[in-house]
């Protein structure tokens, strides 16, 4: 059964309420640095806290504090609601804090094992919006395609030319501009590279 109107409109104001909150925590207590590597004097990537670059694997802090919140949410939804109601609400959820987490990236930078600590986090977010009842697939193709941004930031540049193709959720503008949040965007002349490529391929897409 479904809720009634009134109640339907309760239960969607809560779930906005708490997409903000995950956005407010992710706001607060995500740190620059923590997705950007410094390159000690052997010339390898070293990362605060052992993470991201061969380190430990563990979530940002942020990360874990946002995926403490959906899970309290998660199971307050599956106490107090059931069936097609239950998975419309989670449904909702996933679907709002996808976006949050899509603007929350564009806010950072990325080093390479940066990129590594953001692919770690959205695979704790991906594990956890798996166990969502939420019955879309749209939606699991969704968190697929967010977590695979995080390895435009891993390749090494000369890797980059192939791979818009494997994200044809996005446009070639949204593609640049998620490339320019590497750290080497502009030491490695990322953009010069891509214009001229991007500009051919109207030519070979049938």
């Amino acid at each position: 059964h479904f809720c009634p109107p009134q109640q339907a409109e309760v239960l969607s104001c809560g779930v906005s309420a708490e997409v903000l909150s995950v956005s407010r925590v992710l706001a607060t207590s995500q740190r620059p640095q923590d997705y950007i590597t410094q390159v000690g004097t052997d010339g390898q990537e070293n990362m605060e806290r052992g993470r991201g670059a061969g380190g430990d694997q563990r979530p940002t802090p942020a990360c874990c504090a946002a995926i403490t919140l959906l899970q309290d949410a998660q199971a307050a939804a599956e106490n107090a609601l059931n069936g097609e109601n239950l998975r419309s609400v989670l449904r909702q959820l996933a679907i709002g804090v996808h976006a949050v987490v899509y603007e929350h990236i564009l806010r950072f930078h990325f080093s390479p094992g940066g990129g590594l600590q953001l692919k770690w986090d959205l695979s704790e977010l991906n594990r956890l919006v798996a166990g969502f009842d939420h019955g879309s697939a749209a939606v699991t193709a969704q968190y697929s395609a967010l977590k695979a941004l995080a390895n435009l930031f891993i390749v090494a540049p000369e890797s980059l030319a192939g791979m818009l193709d494997d994200h044809p959720q996005m446009s070639q503008e949204e593609f640049l501009k998620i490339l320019a949040l590497r750290t080497d965007y502009h030491s490695a002349k990322i953009a010069s590279f891509f214009q001229s490529t991007i500009d051919l391929l109207p030519f070979f897409r049938f």
